[in-house]
């Protein structure tokens, strides 16, 4: 899931109900369903990360050589575990 581009979840300005990508493997189109607390996330997520909709959603795929798990990462954003709200 972390090849997801901003464009596959986000539709006028709204993160989408549910999403179809292509699964890697087959090649073939899946469709998942983004819960009420995902979407609350992701637009925080995107208020502080910005882009556009064709770039990647998470910054493993956008960090050159990047091997961040989503736990280093989002240490790195909010050192001493400071998440905002």
């Amino acid at each position: 899931m972390v090849k997801i581009k901003i464009g596959d979840i986000v539709c006028d300005r709204k993160v989408r109900a549910r999403a179809i990508v292509v699964q890697q493997k087959t090649g073939r189109p899946v469709q998942f369903a983004l819960m009420d607390d995902a979407r609350i996330s992701f637009v925080r997520w995107l208020e502080l990360r910005g882009g556009s909709l064709e770039e990647y959603a998470f910054l493993s795929r956008t960090l050159a050589h990047s091997q961040l798990g989503a736990r280093r990462i989002g240490h790195n954003l909010f050192p001493g575990g400071a998440i905002p709200r």
